[in-house]
Order: C-alpha cells, then structure tokens, then sequence
C-alpha cells in the first residue's frame, strides 16, 4: 500500500487486492484504515519515480514500434503503441501479441494487460476496464466490447462522472442509447467528444517520445591505415568532432566508444573513460591515444582501418563554474586538474579495474581507517581526484605494513621512545622522535592494549612509524592484540613497525 501527504495527512493512493479487500480503500486516511487493519505493509509513494520508471519502460518497448508514448490517469499507468504496419514483421497482431508477453512476463511485469483496437481510446479503455487481460478487437466487434465498460474509461473529470452516474448513465452501453443532444445540454460538449473519440470517429493523436540520439563523430579514410600514429590522428580527428558536437548541445561525455571499420567486415572497439564529463578536443583524444598505445600489442588492424565511428556513451550536461575570486582559487584548480589528467591517464594505460581509491572509515586505528586493496572498488567515479581528507592532527606513513611487522626496540621505561631497533635482521640506531600518539581500541573488542605511536628517524635516513602494544609490567595475556600474530614477551610490551614515510 503506497500513501502521500494530502491535506495535511498521509492519505493511501494505491492499494493491492489484499488491501482492498481488508478495507483499505484509495483516499482513505492512514489513520483510520490502519485502526481498522493494523498489519498493512505502507510505503511513501514517489509518483516522479514512477513516471520516470515508465518512460524507461517505453523506450525499451521501441521493439515493437516507434511510436510508443507513456500515458497516466490518475493511479492507473500505461504505455500506447502505434503498430500500424509493424505488425508483420512479428508475423501477425497474433505474433506480436505473444511475443509482448513473454518479454513482459521475462521482466517480471506478468500481470501487465495488452489490447488492440483501432484507436489509441478504445485499446485503453479496454486495457483499464476489459474482462481479460489480452483483448483484440476489431472495428466491426468494437461497440459490443464497449458497451458493458463503465463510464470512467471516457477520461472524464470527476463531477461529470458523478453526474452520469447519478442520472442512471453507469455504462458505456448507456451513454451511446442516450440521445446526442440531450448529453451534450446536461452534461457538456466534452462528453460527445469523448464519446467519438472512444467509437474511433474522432482521430486522437499520440505524441511519441522524442527519439534520444547520442552525440558521435563519423570519419571515412581514402585508403586503409595500420600504423598506431596514422590510428592516434584518426583518433584526434575523430575527437575534435565529436568535441564540437557536443560544446554546441553543451554536454560532456564521461564514457567513449571508438569503433574502428576494419577491412574484411570485423571491427575493433575500444572505450575510454573520464572522471568528469569532458568537453575538449584535446582531453578526449589524449584518453582515446592512451587507449591505443596501451593496447597497441593487441591492436590487430588486419588489412587495414577505413575509418572510425565515436560515440558518447553517456552524455550529461556540464554544470556552469563559477569564478572563485579567492587567490588561491587558480592553484587548488590546478591540483585538481593535475590529479584528474593522472587519474585519467592511469585508468587508460593499466584499465579501470586496477585504478582503486581507498575509503577512509570513522576508525582510529590504521587498520581499520581505511578499506584495504580487496574492499576498494574501481575508481571509476568523479570522487576519484578529491584528496583523502585526514582528521585534523593525524599524520600517517605513505607505506602501510599489513599487518605491522614485529621487532625489538630499547627504550626508556614506562613510555620513552625506542633507542634502538632490531628489524628485519638489522640493529637500528634511532636519531629522532617524536611521539607518542596513543591510541585505544575500541571498547567492544575487549581487553586490547592501547598503542603508543612514534615517528622515528633512523641513522641511515629511514622514517619509520612504530608503536608499543601494551605497556611495561602489564599482564602479559592483554599486551597484543590477536590480529598482530607472535606472543607477547614477560615484560607485557611489544613493538612493531606499522609504516615507512616518504
């Protein structure tokens, strides 16, 4: 059951059979339907998402024709075909009909009504308000299907049903047996409109979805080519066009196709992708020649390209920047320019799958700040070339070790910094520290050590991240947590390094 806010109270606009039948009646308030049947399943209707759903939904059934328009009264959604002269090529309306419902039904829309009738009114009457839920009906059985509908399929407003209704007009078998002119004095012009338009006397025209075509580029070459220069100058060419196209609609496209017309009927197809919509010539066909040179050994022309179709696979429209008269403006743009053209040159050379971005978590400990390489996912989205944003205060290694690497430190007792490091089978002399950052593991996991966290500075130039799990003289079975492997020493402290900077 769906509601909607209306007249300051949530109020049920559709309903399912169940519903209706345990009383819960469209318009009805939530209040009182639910006093009376307390289990009902609500959920808030969101009437733009349907029609967008249905307008989906219509493009996808331009298989059948290309005239295919959307339609909605009230709660009732529908779609209208024009099938005139499309007929056979599914063999006949028989054909055609079967096979709208076994994709409907693949779709998981099985309960979906079909009619045919000459006109765009009487298929949909017939659909709302038929006895079957697949009706085909010609010009010559048309007033016999007709007749036992009730009023409310003539699209008419609310008080002239009503009207109809009251005066013993419940059908429309008993509006045709009524006298014209006598309708049109009680109840309005529109009812004898309505009424011929339903009878197929009065043509209603549908308006189709406008068809969307994605903006592309097309270039035909005198004679073949093979080289990977002579493929990157189409590429560039192509780019430029397709650059100018889309300036003109003001889009920009995030994902390209470059299809290549090899000779001997196989064609090469190669996609580029953006971290944001992208508009210029020259940005494209560098994405477009970085693809080339990186699959260039695998880049088979046969006997050569004859030319290139280049498409935007999804464009969107570019928001309007505005000016920062901030300073500083000009340079943190151009950082963000620069990661842009890096990230977007990485995606090219090594693919998008191996281009990730990790996602830093609400978590102190750095094992749990942020997703490693396996919970990461492709980079493939504009949040790519924003910075990592660290809490104010933390400063954390370029290199993570995980898990943290042990070792063995000389320090001064209870908390004084290492002196000296044994790690990785070498004694280092510690010349510089600066610490400790302590950290505590959070409550929910039990009797874990707090860690102590220093920045170090080896003799030999190394910077190291290190830290003490535990302290000195505490119990030995709380001094390391279980995620960081070897048994903790008698003294109840142990060391590890955790990272390297620079």
């Amino acid at each position: 059951m769906l509601v909607t806010h209306e007249r300051s109270a949530l109020r049920i606009t559709t309903a399912c059979a169940r519903a209706r039948k345990a009383g819960a009646i469209p318009g009805d308030a939530l209040s009182d339907v639910r006093a009376r049947v307390p289990a009902l399943v609500v959920a808030h209707a969101d009437p733009a998402g349907d029609l967008a759903a249905l307008e989906r939904l219509a493009r996808r059934m331009r298989r059948w024709s290309p005239w295919v328009k959307p339609v909605t009264e009230g709660t009732v959604h529908g779609i209208a075909l024009d099938i005139t002269g499309v007929a056979h090529l599914f063999g006949d309306e028989t054909g055609l009909v079967s096979d709208m419902t076994t994709t409907l039904t693949g779709a998981g829309l099985a309960g979906a009504r079909i009619a045919l009738a000459p006109g765009f009114a009487a298929a949909w009457a017939l659909a709302v308000a038929g006895r079957s839920a697949c009706i085909r009906v010609d010009s010559q059985r048309l007033v016999p299907a007709l007749a036992p509908l009730p009023v409310e399929v003539l699209r008419l407003p609310p008080a002239i049903v009503r009207a109809l209704r009251l005066a013993g007009l419940r059908t429309i078998g008993h509006v045709l047996a009524g006298p014209r002119a006598v309708l049109g004095h009680r109840f309005g012009a529109l009812v004898g409109t309505r009424l011929d338009t339903l009878m197929g006397k009065v043509r209603d025209p549908l308006d189709p979805l406008p068809h969307r075509t994605r903006p592309h580029a097309v270039r035909r070459l005198l004679e073949p080519v093979s080289a990977l220069e002579a493929l990157q100058a189409l590429a560039g060419d192509l780019a430029a066009d397709l650059a100018t196209r889309l300036q003109e609609a003001g889009l920009g496209a995030r994902r390209l196709s470059l299809r290549l017309w090899r000779g001997g009927g196989v064609d090469l197809q190669i996609d580029a992708a953006a971290s944001t919509p992208e508009a210029d010539a020259g940005r494209l066909a560098r994405l477009l020649c970085h693809r080339l040179e990186a699959g260039a050994d695998r880049l088979d022309p046969g006997f050569g390209i004859e030319g290139g179709l280049l498409m935007a696979c999804d464009p969107v429209r570019r928001a309007a920047r505005q000016v920062d008269l901030d300073p500083d403006a000009a340079e943190r743009a151009g950082a963000r320019e620069a990661a842009r053209n890096l990230a977007d040159r990485l995606r090219a050379r090594l693919g998008a799958e191996r281009v990730r971005r990790p996602r830093l978590n609400d978590a102190w400990l750095p094992e749990d700040a942020e997703d490693g390489p396996g919970g990461t996912r492709p980079a493939d989205i504009p949040a790519l070339v924003q910075p990592c944003q660290m809490a104010p205060g933390r400063t954390r290694p370029t290199l993570v070790y995980r898990p943290p690497e042990p070792a063995e430190a000389v320090a001064e007792a209870p908390d004084g910094p290492p002196r000296l490091l044994r790690w990785r089978r070498q004694i280092l002399t510690i010349v510089a520290a600066d610490g400790p950052e302590r950290l505590c593991p959070p409550w929910w996991r039990g009797h874990e050590p707090t860690r102590d966290y220093y920045r170090v500075e080896t003799a030999d130039g190394r910077r190291l991240w290190v830290f003490r799990a535990g302290m000195y003289g505490a119990p030995a079975d709380t001094a390391v947590p279980q995620d960081l492997g070897a048994p903790p020493p008698p003294s109840g402290a142990r060391w590890f390094v955790h990272g390297r900077f620079g």
